[in-house]
């Protein structure tokens, strides 16, 4: 909501502040439980502020889904990849400078927000002409606080976001634990380890590039390539706990960020989508319903890392659920629609004493069909005068 109201920049500015504070704090100060439980709510503020929002800020500039748009956001999706070939470097220096290792990141979010600062824009979304028609086509829209509702109660948005929870599971879950299950299972050195680790970032890459490509030629029908990316993804986690040797298990955990990558480069664009053409006065509400799917499943993924080798339950019924959830984007198929599917329909009464009549299907609001924009209840008739 801040960010719909100050704009995306002021929000991403807000969370590299933030990262500079974690630098510093985590730099400075010797290693304990506290100080890495501050450090990790800390990341939560800073991955909050910037990733989705920053996903949010690169689809404003452009005023309609282009291939060059779905190129920017791949770029922006390696983000995920950096986090195994940083893992590389800094794992090899922790041992000489110890926990001073993270002031290293201190002069590179600095650059960013010098970045920020450069290209800073106020007006973001509202900058882009909002009109759909004529001016008897508009309807009026209802309060920012009745948007808002339907934006958390939009049944499509909550799809993508339950989505991406499996989609991005099996990843929060592998980061933290297979390392040690290379090394426990298959006796894997760190030379094989950080050449396995480098091929999956190198996968993650590869995951981005693919899909933005794929999706500029599938257009409306990207729902079905994320059915196919999802299955994909919980069907090699289904064999990565089987993988008979350290090239093989390789193998299949970069297949398996390939697909996962994909899937949730996917489901960003549907996001786009949805915040674009169906809230274009909420975007950065939207992007964050989907910022709580992410955050669930780095959650929930590093409680699973310890459980995820020991037996084949575990990995097993995370690969099934991601296939089973595959099968909801099946609701996903009129994204470009003005009005979907929404929770709030129910309550038809429930807005402020009148309800929206509209007859422009552009409008973000799905209910009866009428000339008229506002009706008021059949309480409030008296007095009216009707024109003879």
């Amino acid at each position: 909501m801040v960010a719909d109201k100050c704009g995306f920049d002021v929000v991403i500015i807000a969370g590299l502040l933030v990262g500079v504070l974690k630098c510093l704090l985590f730099g400075f100060l010797s290693t304990s439980i506290w100080i890495v439980s501050i450090n990790r709510v800390l990341q939560g503020v800073v991955s909050a502020c910037t990733q989705t929002i920053a996903i949010a800020r690169i689809r404003d500039v452009y005023a309609e889904a282009s291939p060059e748009c779905a190129n920017v956001m791949a770029i922006a999706m390696w983000k995920m990849a950096f986090n195994f070939f940083a893992g590389l470097f800094i794992g090899e220096l922790y041992g000489y400078l110890k926990y001073r290792v993270f002031l290293l990141f201190l002069p590179i979010s600095l650059l960013l927000i010098i970045g920020v600062l450069v290209t800073f824009r106020t007006d973001n979304f509202h900058s882009k002409d909002e009109s759909y028609g004529e001016p008897e086509d508009k309807c009026e829209q209802i309060s920012s606080s009745a948007v808002r509702r339907r934006v958390i109660c939009d049944v499509q948005l909550m799809i993508v976001s339950i989505c991406f929870v499996f989609a991005n599971l099996g990843q929060s879950s592998l980061e933290p634990s297979v390392a040690v299950w290379m090394k426990s299972t298959f006796g894997a050195g760190p030379d094989m380890m950080g050449f396995v680790l480098g091929l999956c970032g190198v996968a993650t890459i590869t995951g981005s590039i693919a899909a933005a490509q794929i999706l500029s030629v599938l257009l409306d029908r990207s729902w079905i390539f994320c059915i196919a990316t999802l299955c994909m993804t919980g069907l090699l986690l289904l064999l990565v706990n089987f993988s008979p040797s350290i090239l093989a298990a390789g193998a299949v955990l970069c297949t398996h960020f390939i697909f996962a990558t994909a899937a949730r480069f996917t489901l960003l664009s549907m996001c786009a989508t949805l915040a674009t053409r169906r809230y274009p006065t909420a975007n950065g509400l939207v992007f964050s319903m989907l910022n709580v799917g992410w955050a669930a499943s780095f959650l929930i993924g590093p409680l699973l890392a310890s459980y995820l080798f020991g037996s084949t339950c575990v990995i097993c019924m995370m690969g099934a659920a991601c296939i089973v959830v595959s099968s909801l984007n099946v609701f996903l198929r009129q994204l470009e629609a003005k009005q979907g599917p929404n929770l709030m329909d129910c309550f038809p009464k429930d807005n402020n004493g009148y309800k929206v009549l509209a007859n422009n299907e552009k409008v973000p609001f799905t209910y009866e069909i009428s000339k008229e924009t506002l009706q008021p209840k059949d309480g409030e008739l008296s007095g009216i005068q009707h024109p003879h």
